[in-house]
């Protein structure tokens, strides 16, 4: 499976990324906004910012968001003017309209919708409408407005219309777009909380989302019309609760559950959300835990967490979405349960896995271990260990300094003008950036530590030369401050060197409580205070504070100094000073000032650390450097203790605008400097060390976390736990490694260890080589007990004893399996050689055991016949058992490597396995039924190869996989698989049932009276159920995902149930109920998982339809290989930097079409084939490997039939229509690319395959008993390009075939001698695919023997419209 990811938020706003296989948070690309809360699911996430208004992140994917728009313009033709749209009759459409003219569509009406779109072009004429080419000019002409069109002009065409198409293009990816707010001033309801969900919402538009919002009044808004075509929604609408009751917060679930918390603590919880409603129609309430009030809830598919204001946590047990509109009690739940652990806030991601964020001080992210369906409440928390990654790089990679030297060296002053949260965040920004090394958080006090100090960092040494100020430290002066005041901060710098730096340790260690001992000292207290303080550089704080205990009054100076406190409420009244007054004072300092000398100015601002501007709570603080507002908080974390230090204290004017010595007004205006401002100093600068020193370790302080958008596998092993490498550890061992190499290849002992090895050898070998080697000559022999289908009337199953007897290596071609069962009494027996055999295949099992696990041993023999041994096991590990044991030895009679070359042919069956077959020189000697395929281990639907060896393969759930070059897994485990190359794969897909019914005038519709065989049909294994219980899975290896819904996607549509009706079964069937429908039926599907081994590694996050390689590929070499793909969404892409030895390519390249695409083939010379939806077909002209996207697509008309599928050699073109017929593209050339008329071949094909010679294999529909049956197209010349018989060959069950690989030559002789060979196939009749005589029974010998009288003349005239059956 790709990566999904978690979504964190940081205390500055800042948007981080965790992937589930990851090990390092990383920043979110383009994030250009902070954010409050993110709730994500996996393609985007939507935000509130700290403006609290609505944002949408959409990740960029290689196919971009388009939308076409369209209108058709309508003339009428008149005598007078011709063809005009100004004399239209009162009763037709408007010159303008939609496509059934009841709606009048101007081209001026088509706005974009918001900034994030932009329109890709100008409007254009549609030249080709549901693959029906137009005439010129784009118009079509009928009779009238509601009649047939055509594209010529007829002599009774009276009116004539033409549809003009253009395309806008969301733009706005990988970045924060803003949401139109429901109000028309934005700020007039700000939004409080967000929550996105419904993501699994059945019957809605692909990417369905829907988006609950909550405003600070409480009121609740819904973001409508969001899916992948229009990711920011259409609009929005209020959502009433009973009473106006407000909410505080709330929770959406992947179903579209709806989970709110009130202000009073209870939560509500909306029902009847249904495909008709998806945002449900009303509410029911639960209460919250005895004795606690809810703060905040988080809803999954089949849990509910909750968090209370004191941090505890609950679980809701009894809730499943899943059944939520039949059961109540689903619904709401039936109690809470406390969890062990204080959180604030809990995460659900959409398997129901659980992220929280830590109490109070405690802001680390907890992932919830344990969590499964059997026990959904998990078994314990466990703190995620990652850091960012960048980050953590810059601090192990960079040398260490003291990030003391950076709080001495950078005063409040420096930062002048600077809002209050930006010096912090680039404080950090620059430490995270290698600008700043903060490894001495506390100081360097010693000479040692001193030593170790950066040099380019000056240290608080009063020794040190004041005119050698250090580089870094203007720098970093530089980055804190505008350009404006540089000049003020160099003259700063001249004032601040002339200051004695007496102290080695940080101010902010200093006991500065220690003057707040008594309100009483004494001036004369004071002075002695200051004079120890000041006494020389080599000032001890603690000799000051043991002095100023001997004096336990207070200093009377700071008791009647005191000013009103620059802190208080914005009432427009600003005490700004002239900062510059600084600069202008050069008198002498008290020494108690010193001691904050580089930093004295902290207490003219304030950092808000985690809060932005508010302005229900705005605050102004006038400081020497003009008002700074700012918003209180009532955290009390260590991060907050600065704030709410500074918040208390009584901060200065500015420390160094006045001397200590002035008198008069001037000395007046001289703050007081109290024992409080210098412990708020001292808090804040203590706990701004320790909030760098919590970033210097690469760890991030969280606010928010979001699971939504993680997928995380209940027993999957994550990386989140354990701390990772840092960068200077890796060097280190890779450089220790690299030695240590170096001595071991020089040592001399090497060569001593390699002279005695040889001695032995020859000791002990080499002088016994006369003697006859110890191997086992006799067989062994594995047994077991199963049942086997007998082949002949009655067909059933015996119960039966098998064995494999498999010979040593001189008696190799005599292994066997044989069957021992018992018929009417007698003994009997099946035997087969091994070596006879050419596939060992898992099967569906025949008659009333559907789900017997079932296997098949083919030969040549009964391959003719449609008949293959088939046996089924007690168990599914037991049937893997035997297919590896049969195969691996199959594979050594063959002669096969473990690996398949580049030459192989690939396929796949009904049940997801994969199969190659290796071709021999010539490949045309080998007759198909006796060609031999080889399993290989993984689980997919297509595989596409080249002939040079680069294989890709789509799952059941359309996400890519690209092969290792390993070889088992699957069924072969152990020693007879590879460890190199085999990794885990997934695949999903939905197993769907029909649900019938029957109107009578008692029970109305009911199943009632139903004939059995209408009741319930399984669509996936065709067998007949009696309900959607008896639907198991198709293998142990298989798991349920989710429960049984109502499909809506239907053709033709349904109503609100799901329902479709018609007049009797069967028949066509309509949403509309009418009055002679007496049947109607409903589709149920439900999906389900696989995991297993392979050697295949998936290539995210792209899911495609269809892939096609370049066809003659070189098989040498390392040149670009040309890959095209069909996304999901029916865009065309191709895949650049393809190689041999890069299979995955680079990135993906969108090719612009107007149609969507469901097939793709890249021929020889860069020829590319498509077939659009519509069943028309489209060459991509121009396309080398200097334009690797070409330039447009060419249209090209199909038969009178709607194709399907095609495919492309070297010069050949074949196409599948929606019939089953087989067509090929005549008089193609590289003068005309595009050929001249299609040929039709044959019918009863599923799928085609050409290779780079031209050869033509198929799967036909139905031979026999038998469906998807490989045949290969013989005789195909120069003369005849489209050949003149089918060789059958192996068959059932098989989904996808690929030849495209193979570049071993066809043998001309070997044609003509089976030239005849397309006589013997009477039964390969051009007649529909119902009306076909098949000849299963008869060996094709006999038909070669029976019919060889027959001339190639008629078989030349008649094999080119021949079908296999």
């Amino acid at each position: 499976m790709s990566s999904t990811y978690l979504w964190g938020v940081d205390i500055f706003g800042n948007t981080y990324l965790l992937s589930n296989d990851g090990q390092y948070w990383e920043e979110l690309k383009g994030q250009q906004l902070e954010m409050k809360r993110v709730s994500a699911v996996q393609r985007c996430a939507w935000g509130l910012g700290c403006d609290h208004q609505i944002y949408v992140y959409v990740h960029s994917t290689d196919v971009p968001i388009r939308l076409q728009v369209n209108t058709f313009e309508n003339q009428r033709w008149n005598p007078v003017d011709g063809f005009t749209a100004k004399k239209l009759l009162f009763h037709d459409r408007w010159a303008w309209s939609n496509e059934d003219g009841t709606k009048q569509c101007p081209r001026s009406i088509f706005k974009l919708p918001s900034e994030n779109w932009s329109w890709e072009s100008d409007w254009c004429v549609d030249e080709n409408i549901r693959g029906n080419p137009t005439g010129k000019g784009g118009w079509q002409y009928a009779v009238n407005f509601k009649r047939h069109y055509t594209a010529d002009k007829k002599w009774n065409s009276c009116v004539r219309r033409r549809k003009w198409i253009r395309y806008k293009r969301y733009h706005a990816v990988d970045m924060w777009a803003k949401v139109e707010s429901p109000f028309s001033d934005a700020l007039q309801e700000p939004f409080m909380d967000i929550a996105v969900g419904g993501s699994e919402v059945q019957g809605q538009a692909e990417g369905y989302l829907v988006v609950w919002a909550v405003t600070v009044l409480g009121r609740i808004f819904v973001r409508k019309g969001i899916h992948n075509k229009c990711p920011e929604g259409t609009h929005w609408q209020e959502v009433y609760t009973d009473d106006d009751r407000e909410v505080t917060q709330i929770s959406v679930g992947p179903k579209g559950s709806v989970w709110a918390v009130l202000w009073d603590g209870m939560v509500a919880v909306r029902n009847g959300y249904s495909h008709d409603h998806p945002i449900g129609t009303d509410w029911n309430y639960v209460s919250a835990p005895d004795n606690c009030v809810l703060s905040m809830v988080s809803v999954g598919t089949k849990a509910v967490w909750a968090t209370t204001r004191d941090g505890r946590v609950w679980f809701r047990k009894g809730f499943n979405s899943l059944q939520a509109n039949n059961d109540s009690f689903a619904a709401l739940g039936v109690g809470w349960v406390e969890m062990v652990g204080n959180m604030s806030q809990v995460s659900v991601g959409p398997n129901d896995q659980v992220w929280a964020l830590g109490f109070n001080e405690d802001k680390n992210v907890y992932f919830r271990t344990g969590v499964t369906p059997s026990e959904p409440s998990g078994k314990e928390w466990k703190a995620i260990e990652c850091k960012e990654k960048d980050m953590t790089e810059n601090f192990c990679s960079n040398s260490s300094a003291s990030l003391a030297s950076l709080l001495h060296s950078i005063s409040m002053t420096e930062i002048n003008e600077l809002h209050q949260s930006e010096f912090t965040k680039g404080l950090i920004e620059s430490i995270s950036d290698g600008k700043l090394h903060p490894s001495s958080i506390h100081g360097n006090t010693g000479d040692d530590e001193r030593d170790n100090a950066s040099p380019d960092v000056a240290t608080p040494d009063g020794d040190d030369d004041e005119n050698d100020e250090p580089e870094e430290v203007r720098k970093k002066v530089q980055f804190f401050t505008s350009p404006e005041d540089v000049n003020e901060i160099d003259a700063t710098h001249e004032i601040t060197k002339s200051r004695t730096r007496s102290m080695h340790k940080p101010y902010w260690q200093s006991s500065f409580t220690a003057f707040a001992k008594d309100d009483s000292t004494t001036q004369k207290e004071n002075t002695v205070a200051k004079e120890t303080l000041s006494s020389g550089d080599g000032c001890n704080v603690q000799e000051c504070t043991q002095q100023i205990e001997r004096n336990p009054s207070q200093s009377e100076a700071m008791q009647n100094e005191n000013i009103n406190s620059p802190l208080e409420t914005n009432d427009g009244k600003d005490t700004d000073q002239d900062s510059n007054e600084f600069v202008e004072s050069t008198e002498s300092f008290d020494h108690c000032e010193s001691l904050t000398s580089e930093s004295s100015d902290v207490s003219d601002t304030i950092i808000d650390f985690v809060n932005d501007y508010d302005g229900s709570q705005e605050v102004k603080l006038h400081t020497g450097m003009g008002s700074v507002s700012f918003r209180n908080s009532r955290s009390s974390g260590p991060i907050e203790v600065a704030r709410e230090a500074l918040v208390r204290s009584r901060y200065s004017m500015n420390l160094g605008s006045k001397s200590s010595n002035q008198k008069g007004d001037n000395a007046a205006m001289e703050p007081a400097k109290s024992a409080e401002h210098y412990a708020c100093i001292d808090s804040f600068h203590h706990s701004l060390s320790e909030l760098c020193k919590h970033y210097s370790n690469g760890e991030i302080v969280w606010v928010c976390v979001s699971g939504g958008g993680c997928y995380v596998e209940p027993m999957m092993a994550l990386n989140w736990f354990t701390e990772p490498k840092t960068s200077r550890q890796q060097v280190k061992g890779k450089t220790l490694s690299s030695v240590y190499r170096k001595k071991i290849a020089k040592g001399e002992w090497r060569e001593k260890i390699v002279k005695q090895l040889e001695e032995r050898q020859k000791e002990e070998v080499e002088n016994f080589s006369q003697y006859e080697h110890a191997i086992q000559r006799t067989s062994w022999v594995k047994k077991g007990r199963m049942v086997w289908w007998s082949e002949h009337r009655p067909h059933k199953w015996y119960d039966c004893h098998v064995e494999l007897e498999q010979g040593g290596i001189k008696l190799l071609d005599e292994s066997t399996f044989t069957v021992y069962y018992s018929h009417y009494g007698r003994q009997k027996h099946v035997q087969l050689p091994l070596s006879s055999v050419t596939c060992v295949q898992h099967v569906t099992c025949p008659g009333q055991r559907k789900n017997k696990p079932t296997f098949a041993l083919i030969t040549a023999e009964r391959t003719t016949k449609r008949k293959p041994l088939r046996v089924a096991a007690n168990s599914y590990e037991e049937m893997e058992d035997w297919i590896s044991a049969i195969a691996m030895r199959c594979r050594d009679l063959q002669g096969l490597c473990r690996a398949p070359s580049n030459q192989a042919v690939w396929s796949t069956t009904v049940h997801g396995d994969i199969f190659y077959h290796e071709p021999l020189p010539v490949v045309d000697t080998m007759p198909c039924n006796q060609m031999y395929w080889h399993q290989i281990g993984g689980h997919l639907l297509v595989t596409e190869t080249c002939p040079a060896g680069v294989v890709w393969g789509l799952g059941h759930d359309n996400t890519v996989w690209i092969y290792t070059g390993g070889y088992g897994g699957g069924p072969f485990k152990g020693i007879v698989s590879s460890t190199r190359g085999i990794h885990k794969q997934t695949d999903h897909k939905e197993l769907a049932m029909y649900q019938t019914q029957r109107w009578n005038p008692i029970h109305g519709f009911t199943d009632r009276g139903l004939i059995r065989h209408m009741f319930h049909r399984n669509e996936d294994t065709s067998s007949l159920q009696d309900n959607s219980q008896q639907v198991q899975l198709p293998s142990p290896h298989w798991q349920w995902v989710d429960e049984w819904s109502v499909d809506y996607t239907l053709e033709g549509g349904t109503d609100k149930e799901g329902w479709q009706y018609a007049n009797d079964f069967p028949g066509w069937y309509h949403k509309d109920k009418k009055w002679k429908d007496y049947v109607r039926r409903r589709r149920l599907v439900r999906k389900c998982k696989t995991t297993i081994l392979g050697p295949w590694l998936e290539l995210p996050p792209l899911s495609l339809l269809d892939v096609s390689l370049q066809v003659d590929a070189k098989e040498q070499g390392d040149d670009p290989i040309a890959l095209w793909a069909i996304a999901s969404n029916g865009d065309v892409v191709t895949r650049e930097g393809v190689t041999r030895s890069c299979p995955a390519g680079t990135n993906w390249l969108h090719i612009p079409s107007d149609q969507p695409f469901q097939s793709i083939s890249v021929g020889g010379n860069y020829r590319v084939w498509g077939i659009a939806k519509d069943g028309s077909a489209y060459l991509r002209n121009s396309v080398n490997p200097s334009n690797v996207a070409g330039d447009c697509w060419f249209h090209v008309p199909p038969p009178h039939v709607s194709l399907r599928q095609v495919s492309v050699g070297m010069a050949a073109v074949y196409a599948v229509d929606t019939n089953n017929g087989l067509w090929y593209r005549k008089d193609i050339t590289l003068t005309f690319p595009e050929g001249t008329r299609w040929i039709h071949v044959c019918n009863n094909v599923y799928k085609v395959s050409v290779g780079p010679k031209d050869q033509v294999w198929i799967l036909a529909e139905k031979v026999g008993g038998s469906r998807q049956v490989v045949c290969k197209r013989k005789g195909i010349t120069s003369n005849k390009p489209t050949g003149v018989s089918w060789d059958l060959g192996i068959g059932g069950g098989w989904t996808h075939i690929c030849v495209r690989g193979c570049t071993r030559s066809c043998d001309d002789n070997a044609e003509l001698e089976d030239e005849s060979l397309s006589s013997s196939q009477k039964s390969l009749s051009d007649e529909p695919r119902s009306s076909l005589q098949t000849l299963s029974d008869t060996p094709l010998s006999s038909l070669q023997k029976s019919l060889s009288e027959i001339t190639s003349s008629v078989g030349s005239n008649t094999s080119s419209n021949q079908s296999p059956s």
